[in-house]
């Protein structure tokens, strides 16, 4: 049986919607392993029809009997889809859940099956989860109670019956390893720099190139996504490990490479000329209040400032009190505790004059009683730095100063 590599796809399905996750990584290898697959589905299908199965197992022995069936299972796994019969379509599901059992029992944490066949997992239980319960019962009529193959199958479909219509623990399972979750602490969304580290220790565990081509991609997509399009660290050589990754898709094999094709690597230089390309192209309008809060507004370029001398701060914006959108925060017996409104201040990016960021602010009345509110707080954190790095902050945008 040939491995193919399909991993890469982490499709999720929550609560019955069809949302890939990872939707960017692997489609060439999903279409490449779909391709390669085609005649030997076709050869499954073919011969997992009820009357040669049957007779197939006739005069065999029992151990010989449950290896065709387990064999012929294994390639359902790889190769069912949406057209194949309900029959074969949970013993691919059983399949899935006893290779995902052994590959996580007693935390043996098998990372080359969970890698390389996370997609065949995941579609596995997709092409059950909406089986009619009607048609599933029907589907078991032609099944004896004699015949040893038809047993193995009946099995597989009270696997079926367990954990998709009588809430097994397994579909849970598959959900999280859609979403890339197979033990892993951290995710790309939280700390990119983390991530990647830990994706990489995770190849060096793995035992197969396949695996370790899937480690190496989600790291390389990942870093890209989370630095140039979602940042959620400034980008230097050593925090996206530009020399690791580089030296781990080296290793692997040029047949490997050619046949599913790892993103550019690029530097943490070009990643960040990439985040500013991004930036530049915004250019958002942000609203200017009509009325606006003088004092507040202030206050806030004067904290700013002591904390960066530096700073070409463009404008601070915030609506008076009278005409401002508030926000009340209440206790549990629906007494105000605060309110807040919400202003912005934009300053020029001090790595490219020109470029103006914008970041937006919240100041805090608290509530006196009697329907008022104390004058408007303004602290601004000594973290309020502003440096080449608020590049990488998701909280500054690109703004247009022409309003």
């Amino acid at each position: 049986m040939k491995k193919s590599i399909i991993a890469l796809m982490a499709c999720a399905m929550l609560c019955g919607s069809a949302q890939y996750v990872d939707a960017q990584i692997g489609k060439n290898l999903v279409n490449k392993a779909k391709q390669a697959g085609q005649n030997a589905a076709k050869e499954v299908k073919q011969e997992t029809s009820p009357d040669a199965l049957k007779d197939a197992a006739k005069g065999a022995g029992e151990d010989a009997i449950k290896k065709k069936w387990w064999d012929e299972t294994a390639k359902l796994f790889e190769n069912v889809d949406s057209t194949s019969s309900i029959l074969d379509r949970c013993r691919a599901f059983h399949y899935a859940h006893k290779k995902y059992s052994e590959a996580t029992n007693n935390g043996a944490n098998d990372l080359d099956f969970l890698l390389v066949y996370t997609e065949r997992v995941v579609m596995s239980y997709i092409l059950v989860k909406d089986i009619k319960r009607d048609d599933f019962l029907n589907s078991q009529k032609g099944l004896s109670w004699e015949n040893p193959y038809d047993k193995l199958t009946r099995a597989a479909c009270d696997d079926v019956d367990s954990e998709i219509f009588h809430g097994g623990k397994f579909p849970v399972e598959v959900i999280n390893l859609a979403n890339g979750q197979e033990n892993t602490l951290n995710q790309p969304w939280q700390n990119v720099s983390v991530y990647i580290k830990e994706t990489l220790d995770k190849a060096d565990k793995c035992k197969t190139n396949e695996a370790k081509l899937v480690c190496l991609y989600r790291a390389v997509y990942y870093r890209e996504k989370y630095t140039v399009e979602s940042p959620n660290v400034f980008p230097t050589d050593e925090n996206v490990c530009t020399e690791r990754i580089k030296k781990g898709i080296a290793a692997l094999p040029a047949d490997l490479l050619a046949e599913n094709p790892i993103p550019e690597v690029r530097t943490a230089s070009e990643l960040f000329q990439a985040r500013l390309a991004v930036v530049e192209n915004q250019k958002y309008s942000p609203v200017v209040p009509s009325s606006r809060d003088a004092e507040v507004e202030a206050k806030i370029k004067s904290g700013v400032l002591a904390i960066n001398p530096n700073a070409k701060i463009k404008m601070v914006a915030f609506a008076s009190d009278a005409t401002a959108e508030w926000y009340i925060e209440k206790n549990a017996l629906d007494v105000p505790l605060n309110r807040s409104k919400v202003g912005f201040i934009v300053v020029e990016y001090p790595e490219k004059p020109g470029l103006n960021l914008a970041y937006n602010l919240r100041v805090y009345q608290t509530y006196q009683g009697g329907g008022k509110y104390n004058k408007t707080s303004v602290n601004v954190s000594p973290s309020f730095l502003i440096n080449k790095e608020i590049l990488f902050n998701i909280n500054w945008y690109g703004v247009d100063m022409k309003f």
